[in-house]
């Protein structure tokens, strides 16, 4: 199983909307502080737990014909981790799940 895992999502939302909603599902699904990494990304760090060390999920929202393009990225937060067990994906699938309800998708 892979260290980290990435999904994209197309949505018809202009940026700053898109970049708004992202930041609220971030700190709910999360629970922890949202970080502002750029113009384009934020970011949380989940917490340590039984399945994982922690990872790092960051969105990046970027404009996309006349909407919005979304890339959702999770990674181990250790280097040294060889599997995830799934944890990445899974918190891939939750972001873009509650994305899909919260923003249009195209498609």
């Amino acid at each position: 199983m892979a260290r980290s895992a990435e999904q994209e999502l197309k949505v018809r939302d202009t940026p700053p909307e898109a970049f708004r909603r992202v930041g609220e599902v971030l700190g709910r699904t999360f629970g922890g502080p949202v970080e502002q990494v750029s113009g384009t990304e934020l970011a949380v760090t989940t917490v340590v737990n039984l399945r994982s060390w922690g990872e790092r999920v960051s969105c990046v929202v970027e404009p996309s014909g006349g909407g919005s393009r979304v890339v959702v990225r999770s990674r181990s937060r250790l280097s040294t981790t060889l599997f995830d067990w799934g944890k990445n994906g899974d918190n891939v699938e939750r972001v873009i799940s509650a994305l899909r309800h919260l923003l249009n998708p195209t498609g």
